[in-house]
């Protein structure tokens, strides 16, 4: 560049200090997770199943959720849990819950059983079970005869005195299962539940167990699934109830469209330079 010569916006912009960039990122996450912005969102035949699934719920009815995740999956997981738990809670419908993962029950614990006992008596409306032991052979019992196989729900108080698991004796007792999932507990539910006692199933899975079951929905052995964040968000919208789950997509569209933007004006940069330079050896400078 010859002395006294301006640099072109182009070259200018080329050399902006990536941290400004850092910055920019990190504002467009920040900003929606604390107040969530709603961006749309195209709902999925999956989740809408499911929504319908739970909305045509009679009233009494019995609901059997089951958590089966783990800490590393929760944080995408977990919205999903809540929005559901959020919505059966404003539903006139009977709540047990139970988990066949170790982790489950501090996941739900922390995250989703205040919002039942907030909106339900416990004991009557729904109850903890917590973790059950024995992964497929523990839910075929389960099954069979829940009282045989659980004695205390997660608080150490007997079943026996819990008036609404009188109401919860086996499997055909149960109206729907919602499931959380990012193990292998779908495939137990369809196997166990499903397959002998003809259970609705209706689950809430991690991205990576979503593609893996999917073939259960399309064979209407589920009647409904959300997938990942991206369900979550979707079942927060059709409840008019927004949460992590929305604020969780809208920083992740932000920072995936600041991503491609940046590629854009890369792209347009590059050719502009070297526009410039093929502009400057034309007129020999």
């Amino acid at each position: 560049m010859m002395s006294g010569e301006r640099e072109s916006f182009w070259k200018k912009l080329a050399k902006i200090d990536r941290r400004i960039l850092y910055w920019i990122l990190l504002i467009l996450i920040i900003v929606p997770l604390l107040r969530p912005i709603g961006l749309p969102i195209a709902y999925s035949q999956s989740v809408l199943d499911a929504y319908d699934t739970i909305k045509n719920l009679k009233p009494g009815s019995r609901v059997l959720l089951s958590i089966e995740t783990t800490v590393a999956a929760a944080p995408e997981v977990t919205p999903a849990m809540v929005a559901i738990t959020k919505y059966l809670a404003t539903l006139p419908v009977k709540i047990v819950v139970i988990s066949l993962w170790p982790e489950g029950p501090g996941i739900f614990h922390a995250a989703a059983a205040p919002i039942l006992a907030e909106k339900k008596k416990y004991g009557t409306e729904w109850v903890f079970i917590g973790f059950v032991a024995g992964h497929e052979v523990a839910l075929s019992e389960l099954g069979v005869d829940i009282h045989k196989l659980v004695t205390v729900d997660y608080y150490g108080t007997p079943i026996k005195d819990l008036p609404l698991m009188s109401e919860y004796r086996s499997a055909k007792d149960v109206d729907l299962v919602v499931e959380v999932n990012s193990m292998d507990g779908t495939g137990l539910w369809v196997r166990q539940w499903q397959s002998k006692y003809s259970t609705n199933i209706v689950t809430a899975e991690a991205g990576t167990s979503f593609p893996l079951y999917y073939g259960y929905y399309r064979a209407k052995l589920v009647k409904g699934m959300l997938g990942g964040l991206r369900g979550g968000a979707e079942f927060e919208k059709l409840t008019n109830n927004v949460g992590k789950a929305v604020a969780s997509m809208d920083a992740l569209s932000l920072a995936h469209l600041l991503t491609i933007g940046l590629v854009f004006i890369n792209n347009i940069g590059y050719f502009m330079i070297r526009k410039e330079e093929a502009n400057k050896k034309r007129r020999g400078t």
